[in-house]
C-alpha cells in the first residue's frame, strides 16, 4: 500500500511537534565558552587585548579633544527642557510623579545616563525611600555607578560584582538598576563603547606629542658653532664651549678676537615637524568622528563646502535625537517602576524633553485649526512650552459661548414660542450629549440640596468628580446652567 506523500507544510508541522518548545540558540547550547564558565566577559577588543577593565579608559579621558566632543554631544540633550506629560493617567498619579521629579537632580541624572555611549552601558542605581505619610514609596536618590562594578550572566542578565562574588556577580534585585545601553546585541549585551574607538588614536597622539617635544628641543633653535685657530689648545676649546652654552641661555657672550661664532639653521626640519602635527590632527579628527559622527563642527578653518557642513550638522542632530530617546526611555522606565510599586498596572505619565525655540508658524496654524473646531482645548502648560511664554505671561480662559439665536418663525401664530425654542435647543444636542448632561446634573442637584453651605457643596463636588479636569468640570457646569436658565427665561416670557 502506497504511503501518502507529505506536503512541505505538513512536514514543517510534524517537525514542530517533535521539536521542544523554547529558545534553541542559547549560550548554554552553543559553542560559546562563556556559557560554560558561568559569566560573560566584556568583549570590548581594547580591554580584551590589554587584559583590563573599564578603568583602562581613565588613561585617555583627560584628552582635550575628547572632552570637548563629549561636552558638545551631551549639550545637545542637556540644553533641552523637560516636562511630565499626563497622557491618559489620572491627575493624582501625574502629580505624584511631578513632585518626585521636582525633588531629583534631573541634570545630574541626565549626565550619568549620557555616559552610556562612552562605555557602552551606564548602570543607574535607584535608592527607594521608606513609605511616606501618604503611603507611597518614592525614589530618594538616582545615581550612576561605575560600569566596571557590573557584569553579565550567560543569559544576558546584569549582575553586581561584590567582594564575595567578584567573578560571577550577584543577581540584581528588582527596581534597582536602570540600564541605558548603546547599540547592545545578544552577543554583546555590554553595548558598544566609543571610548574603545578613541583609545588608540589618543594613545598614538600622546606618543607623538612626546617625540614632538624632543624634536622641538633639538631643532627649534639654531646651532651655534664656534671657530678657533688651529694653534688653540684644549683649554681654549673648553672655554669656547662654555661661552656657547651661556650664549644659548643668555643670548650674549664675549669671545677672543681671533675666534668666531656662526649660527646654522636647517630649513628641511620644518617638513619633518609637520609629520607630528598631521598625526595629531588625524587623531583629533578620528575622535570627533567617533563621538559626533562628523568633524566640520569641531575643526576650524574652511575645510568643506556649506552643503557638506549642513550634511554633517544633520548627522550630529540625528545623534542628539538618539540620545534624547535614550534619556526619555530611562526616565520613563523609572516612572513605570513608581507606578507599579504604588498603584499597580495603570496608565503612566511620560517624561518628555523638548527644545525651547521660537514660535513655529506651522504649529501656530495647526493649533488654530484645532481650536476653531471647539473640540480641542490646549492646556496652560502646552501654551507656555510650545510658544516660549514664561509662567504667568498668558492665561488660558474658556471661550464665551453665545446663546443660540432663535429664528423669527418660532413666534409665528399658533405656536408656543417658549416651548419651540426649548425644543430647538434640545434638538441641537445629540442623544449622547443629552444623556451626558442628565447624568452630570443629577448628582449635582442632589449634592446642593443636601449641603448646608457653599463650601460644603464645593468639597462634595470635588469628591464626586475626582478625575475630571477642573477646566472640563467648569465647562460642563456652565452648559448645564445655560440649558436650565434658557428654559426658565423662555417659560417666563411666554407665561
Amino acid at each position: 500500500m502506497a504511503t501518502k506523500r507529505q506536503t512541505p507544510i505538513e512536514k514543517a508541522h510534524a517537525g514542530m511537534k517533535r521539536r521542544p518548545h523554547g529558545e534553541i540558540a542559547t549560550r548554554q547550547n552553543s559553542i560559546d565558552w562563556a556559557g560554560v564558565v558561568g559569566y560573560l566577559p566584556n568583549p570590548d577588543p581594547v580591554l580584551f587585548k590589554l587584559g583590563r577593565d573599564m578603568t583602562a579608559y581613565d588613561d585617555i579621558i583627560d584628552d582635550p579633544t575628547l572632552n570637548a566632543t563629549i561636552s558638545q554631544r551631551k549639550s545637545g540633550v542637556k540644553s533641552k527642557l523637560w516636562e511630565i506629560d499626563r497622557g491618559k493617567s489620572k491627575s493624582r498619579q501625574a502629580k505624584v510623579v511631578q513632585e518626585c521629579f521636582d525633588n531629583l537632580d534631573i541634570a545630574k541624572i541626565e549626565e550619568d545616563i549620557l555616559d552610556y555611549f562612552l562605555t557602552g552601558y551606564s548602570p543607574i542605581e535607584v535608592v527607594w525611600d521608606k513609605p511616606g505619610k501618604n503611603g507611597l514609596i518614592m525614589p530618594k536618590k538616582v545615581e550612576g555607578k561605575p560600569p566596571e562594578w557590573f557584569t553579565f550572566s550567560p543569559d544576558n542578565e546584569l549582575r553586581f560584582r561584590s567582594k564575595t562574588n567578584f567573578l560571577y556577580g550577584d543577581p540584581i534585585p528588582p527596581y534597582s538598576i536602570l540600564l541605558p545601553r548603546y547599540n547592545p546585541t545578544y552577543k554583546n549585551p555590554y553595548g558598544q563603547s566609543l571610548l574603545s574607538v578613541c583609545f588608540w588614536p589618543i594613545t598614538f597622539k600622546k606618543g607623538s606629542l612626546k617625540f614632538w617635544m624632543k624634536f622641538v628641543e633639538k631643532y627649534a633653535s639654531p646651532y651655534a658653532i664656534g671657530k678657533l685657530p688651529r694653534s688653540a689648545g684644549e683649554a681654549e676649546y673648553t672655554k669656547l664651549v662654555d661661552i656657547l652654552d651661556k650664549l644659548v641661555q643668555d643670548a650674549c657672550a664675549a669671545i677672543p678676537d681671533d675666534a668666531s661664532i656662526d649660527f646654522l639653521t636647517d630649513s628641511q626640519k620644518k617638513a619633518s615637524a609637520d609629520i607630528y602635527k598631521e598625526l595629531a590632527a588625524f587623531s583629533n579628527a578620528e575622535v570627533a568622528k567617533a563621538i559626533l559622527g562628523q568633524t566640520l563642527t569641531t575643526e576650524q578653518g574652511d575645510r568643506g563646502t556649506q552643503a557638506l557642513g549642513t550634511v554633517h550638522q544633520g548627522v550630529a542632530q540625528h545623534i542628539v535625537e538618539e540620545d534624547t530617546r535614550t534619556v526619555e526611555n530611562t526616565f520613563n522606565q523609572l516612572i513605570q517602576w513608581i507606578m507599579q510599586i504604588n498603584f499597580g498596572k495603570v496608565e503612566t505619565p511620560k517624561f518628555c524633553l523638548y527644545q525651547e525655540q521660537d514660535v513655529d508658524k506651522i504649529r501656530a496654524e495647526r493649533d488654530k485649526l484645532l481650536a476653531d473646531t471647539k473640540q480641542v482645548q490646549f492646556s496652560q502648560q502646552y501654551i507656555d512650552s510650545a510658544y516660549g511664554f514664561q509662567k504667568g505671561d498668558v492665561t488660558v480662559t474658556e471661550p464665551k459661548e453665545e446663546p443660540v439665536p432663535m429664528p423669527f418663525s418660532e413666534f409665528a401664530e399658533g405656536m408656543d414660542a417658549g416651548q419651540r425654542a426649548v425644543d430647538n435647543l434640545i434638538e441641537s444636542f445629540s442623544p449622547e450629549q443629552l444623556q451626558e448632561q442628565a447624568n452630570f446634573v443629577k448628582p449635582i442637584i442632589k449634592l446642593f440640596k443636601e449641603s448646608n453651605d457653599f463650601d460644603e457643596a464645593m468639597k462634595g463636588l470635588i469628591k464626586i468628580f475626582p478625575d475630571v479636569h477642573p477646566t472640563k468640570l467648569q465647562r460642563q457646569l456652565r452648559n448645564a446652567i445655560f440649558v436650565t436658565e434658557a428654559f426658565g427665561r423662555l417659560e417666563g416670557e411666554t407665561a
